[in-house]
């Protein structure tokens, strides 16, 4: 048996003929029966990418059962076929290509083979593939985009795609063209989370299997208005309002920050409206930007950004360092913060009814804030600010009270010797009121004193007599002290004592007292006062006498006397208050007195013929008197009124050719004053033997003093009659004397009225004057010389440090001189005047002196020789850079021994100098004996002796050279008699006015070195012998420089 299958050609479809069955037997064909019925309705009940299930309706006949089914396949392209098994009803097409139209025809086959005659055809697509990499690509609030890659299929151009959306409530679909790889599902709701399924559609929709449900969430919506509600120094709270999507509720918000270098986020809670941003530095600005984030990490695409600031940190530190009465000063210590040189800084101010505040610079730590009222207090608070205006914590606040305006005005009045009353005005302003006052006052180093009150004046009491009191007074609110207000005042000085007058002239009257025993007092006044007026002169601390002259001859002077206190004064203490000056005075002690008159002026006399008479005239004298009184050999002959004092008078009941002394006699109450000239009567009758008993007269005279003149001048004459050998003589040299041969050498040169030793000093007169003294000579140190003719030599002067490199600086009237040891082993210096009070102690310092010797007082005869140098009790006293204190001081008959403490304000270390002070040594004399300058002259020497290693000895009186030069000159003698057995006065005065001029100043003093060498040698008891002899060596005041402080003290 055989199938012949036939193919058209032109429908290309399967022919199949079955009319002819052909048996062959023996060669013979035999024809068989007709083919079955066709299937009824065939469908396509399922399918998938490579196959397709086929069912059928079977035919109804009887041998149905046994048939099988063959179906044809064909693609369009290539036919192929596949069989059932028996009976079946359905078959699965297997081997397919996804997405292709197949056309499937079912032909019944019997069990012999014998197939239909009929077909049942259907056209059927294979499932397409479904797409791959399905994504979310883009979100937004409102749509999601989907992206996939197309499966690769045959047909996969001919595809579509369907999305189907669910959003666990509703679901739906959409389609897009052939070509679209993508779709974006819009009108979506934000914040919303859908599924999204995607499938492959041929062209007669067929669908792939479901790739998904793909979940994606739309972004939700951003945040509304945030703001920065709160902020600290590492902290800033920010809040907003959330968005208005469904879910809104289960929203978290993301939060970054970005600080101009780097970024770092954070997140709120659900639900949240705030958050407080933290780990933050002070004083920097941030920008923070919020981010909607959704229960699955999905964040809005959009933010809401703000920049904000933190806190900058406060200030620390913060201190009042200076107040006026206008302006408090504050300070602080800036915050370390990073951008804490941006800073500026703002200060309120507020005093109780107003506020304001001030800003300043950057680099500013401090504030003066100005235009404030004095005494009021003011509350300030200081705060940090950023560049954006963002103000720190406060500082404060610290409340300071301006200084109150000082009281003026300040002023007082000694009300007895030891109590001052003190006034002031108080301050015009505000709190005139509301002040205390506390008053200071110092009387002395080291003791202040102090008191309050609320009035404005103050009774200050237990005070010292005549002391300095430097008195201040402040005005106090809130414990601030305004600047003082100050005034010196002086309590009255003790009353003096022993008021005395031991002598009056007709210009003058010399007093004593003794000196008031309690407190201080700088002076005596003394004041003579009559009905044409009055005269006083002030007598400087320690003076016990004096003399008020100026006055009027012959005038009654009602006398008083008081003792005062005076500032400024000759105390060298550092006062606060200026020095204006003040005086004040004790209760006075009254007596009076009258000065004796003057004598006339002149008197002529006019003889009158016969003998008998004298006319008498004279002229009125200067000052007061009463009447004129007029004697003849003392005895009364005439009372002349006053008012005729200039007319003729004659006088009578005299002898003729006789001399009377005629007397006119100024009487002024009980005091009176005469004037003596010789008068001759007329002689007419006696000339001839009055001219021979003239005559021999003279020549008795004469003869006398030729003898006189031979003995005294030397006319033995050695030389002969050659006037040239007398020259000799004067300059001749004076060799010294041998110990065992002075006492000879003594009397030769003591004759004729110390002859011989007038003779010695003559020649020293010229000695060292032609050496320069130009430094003296400089302007700029003529008001440094005591006298004008005492000057220092410029090659043995005493050169002081010059300060500040000038050169005039280093001058001081001294020298240098010589002694028994040494070339420089004294300082011969002129008394220090006020001028030179500094230079005097530099000198010392400068030189290691450690024995000063003083020949003089500081008052002799009522004028000033030397200026008080030293202190006048234990207070140290401060000269220029140096200041004296006096550590013991032992006053004995004849001199006084004071020991100083030196101390430079410049140097390190203090030095110490032992005073010798000589007391009774008259200035131009000799001492009354030389037992105590010889005895003075031991002690020094001892003491220096002592003090080999120290600097030379300083040695003054008032000019440095009379005085001064005995008592160096004593001391070499006695050294060179006791050593050498030589004694050379001559030779060492010669050699120390090589020095310093006029050393041993006068003829006195020369001979009274030769008379403390004679009574060494004898040992004689002491002798009071050598009145003062004034020598023709005399010095000039320096009148420039000694006027105005002569005046001063004497007012």
């Amino acid at each position: 048996m055989a199938f012949i299958h036939i193919r058209s050609a032109h429908c290309k479809e399967l022919l199949l003929f079955s009319q002819l069955l052909l048996i062959w037997h023996g060669g013979t064909a035999v024809m068989a029966q007709s083919g079955p019925s066709p299937v009824k309705s065939v469908s396509i009940t399922n399918r998938n990418t490579t196959s397709v299930t086929l069912s059928w309706d079977p035919p109804n006949e009887t041998n149905s059962s046994t048939y099988i089914y063959m179906i044809n396949v064909f693609n369009g392209s290539t036919p192929w076929s596949v069989n059932s098994s028996v009976n079946a009803t359905s078959i699965v097409v297997t081997d397919l290509i996804p997405g292709v139209t197949y056309s499937f025809s079912v032909y019944t086959v019997t069990s012999n083979g014998i197939p239909s005659s009929e077909k049942r055809t259907i056209q059927g697509t294979t499932s397409p593939s479904p797409v791959h990499n399905v994504s979310i690509t883009k979100q937004t609030t409102t749509a999601v985009t989907l992206s996939w890659d197309p499966p690769t299929d045959t047909n996969s151009s001919t595809y579509t795609y369907k999305i189907n959306v669910f959003n666990d409530s509703d679901m739906w679909n959409v389609s897009r063209s052939t070509d679209a790889t993508s779709i974006e599902e819009t009108d979506l709701l934000p914040g919303v989370t859908y599924s999204f399924s995607v499938y492959t559609v041929t062209w007669d929709w067929i669908e792939s299997a479901e790739v998904g449900p793909i979940q994606a969430t739309t972004r939700p919506s951003p945040v509304q208005s945030v703001s920065i509600t709160n902020r600290n120094t590492t902290s800033v709270t920010l809040s907003w309002d959330p968005p208005t999507d469904t879910n809104s509720s289960t929203y978290t918000y993301m939060i970054t920050l970005f600080n101009g270098s780097t970024p770092w986020s954070v997140n709120s809670s659900a639900n949240a409206t705030s958050i407080v941003v933290t780990d933050l530095n002070p004083g920097v600005t941030y920008l923070f930007s919020v981010y909607t984030v959704a229960s699955n990490e999905t964040q809005s695409s959009e933010n809401r950004n703000i920049q904000g600031t933190t806190s900058p940190s406060p200030v620390h530190n913060v201190s009042i360092t200076n107040q006026t009465t206008t302006s408090v000063t504050l300070s602080w210590d800036p915050p370390t913060d990073t951008n804490s040189s941006t800073y500026t800084y703002k200060i309120n101010v507020f005093n109780d009814s107003t506020m304001w505040n001030v800003s300043r610079s950057t680099d500013a730590t401090s504030i003066e804030e100005t235009d404030l009222l004095p005494g009021v207090t003011y509350s300030f608070s200081v705060y940090t600010v950023t560049w954006d205006w963002i103000e720190s914590s406060e500082v404060g606040p610290i409340q300071a009270t301006t200084t109150p305006n000082a009281p003026t005005n300040v002023s007082g009045n000694p009300l007895n010797t030891t109590a001052l009353s003190i006034n002031w005005t108080p301050p015009n302003d505000i709190n005139e009121k509301n002040y205390t006052y506390t008053v200071h006052w110092n009387g002395n180093p080291g003791a202040l004193n102090q008191s309050s009150t609320i009035n404005t004046t103050l009774v200050i009491s237990n005070l010292t007599a005549g002391n300095l009191y430097n008195v201040s007074v402040i005005s106090v609110i809130n414990n601030v002290t305004s600047v003082e207000a100050v005034t010196n005042l002086l309590t009255n000085p003790g009353i003096p004592g022993g008021f005395s007058i031991t002598n009056i002239t007709n210009t003058a009257v010399y007093v004593s007292w003794t000196n008031p025993s309690d407190g201080s007092f700088t002076g005596i006044e003394i004041k003579a006062e009559s009905g044409t007026g009055s005269l006083n002169k002030d007598f400087s601390s320690p003076s016990s006498e004096g003399n008020l002259d100026g006055l009027i001859p012959g005038t009654s002077y009602n006398l008083t006397l008081r003792s005062f206190s005076s500032y400024p004064a000759t105390s060298r203490r550092n006062r606060r208050a200026a020095a204006v000056p003040i005086k004040t005075y004790s209760d006075p002690i009254t007596r009076n007195e009258q000065t004796y008159p003057n004598a006339v002026p002149e008197i002529t006399c006019f003889k009158v013929g016969g003998g008998y008479q004298l006319r008498v005239l004279f002229p009125c004298p200067t000052g007061s008197f009463d009447q004129f009184k007029i004697l003849a050999d003392g005895a009364d002959k005439e009372t002349v009124p006053k008012q005729d004092c200039r007319k003729d008078v004659t006088i009578q009941n005299l002898q003729p050719a006789r001399k009377y002394k005629i007397a006119v006699v100024t009487v002024a109450n009980n005091k009176q004053a005469s004037l003596i000239i010789s008068c001759d009567t007329d002689n007419v009758g006696v000339i001839v033997g009055s001219i021979f008993g003239v005559l021999l007269f003279m020549l008795l005279v004469g003869l006398l003093a030729y003898f006189v003149l031979r003995k005294r001048r030397g006319l033995k004459n050695p030389f002969g009659k050659d006037s040239s050998n007398l020259e000799k003589i004067k300059t001749k040299r004076v060799p010294s004397v041998i110990k065992t041969e002075f006492s000879d050498y003594y009397q030769r040169q003591q004759a004729d009225s110390d002859f011989g030793f007038a003779e010695e000093y003559q020649q020293l007169s010229t000695v060292g004057t032609d050496q320069s003294k130009r430094a003296a000579e400089l302007p700029e140190n003529r008001n440094k010389n005591r006298f004008t003719n005492v000057l220092p030599y410029d090659h043995s002067r005493v050169k002081l440090n010059q300060i500040d490199g000038n050169d005039t600086t280093d001058y001081i009237n001294a020298n240098y001189m010589p002694g028994f040891n040494s070339s420089k082993e004294f300082i011969a210096s002129q008394g220090p005047m006020p001028n030179t009070s500094a230079d005097f102690w530099r000198m010392v310092w400068e030189n290691q002196v450690s024995t000063i010797v003083m020949l003089t007082n500081c008052m002799e005869n009522g004028r000033v020789k030397c200026e008080h140098y030293w202190p006048l009790d234990y207070t140290p006293c401060t000269y220029g850079d140096i200041t004296v204190t006096v550590t013991s001081e032992t006053i004995l008959p004849d001199w006084t021994i004071r020991d100083f403490s030196i101390k430079h304000a410049k140097q390190q270390g203090n030095k110490s100098a032992r005073h010798f002070h000589f007391t009774v040594w008259p200035d131009h004399g000799v001492p009354e004996n030389t037992t105590d300058i010889v005895e003075f002259r031991n002690l020094v020497r001892e003491y220096m002796d002592q003090k080999r290693n120290s600097g030379p000895t300083v040695v003054h009186c008032s000019a440095g050279v009379g005085r001064t030069g005995t008592l160096i000159a004593l001391d070499y003698l006695i050294q060179k008699m006791e050593k050498e057995q030589r004694i050379g006065i001559y030779g060492f005065v010669h050699k120390m006015r090589l020095n310093r001029p006029l050393m041993v100043q006068t003829e006195s003093q020369y001979v009274f070195l030769n008379k403390c060498m004679l009574d060494l040698i004898q040992n004689p008891s002491e002798e009071n012998i050598y009145e003062n002899q004034i020598s023709g060596d005399l010095i000039y005041e320096n009148a420039s420089v000694l006027g105005d402080y002569q005046k001063t003290i004497s007012k």
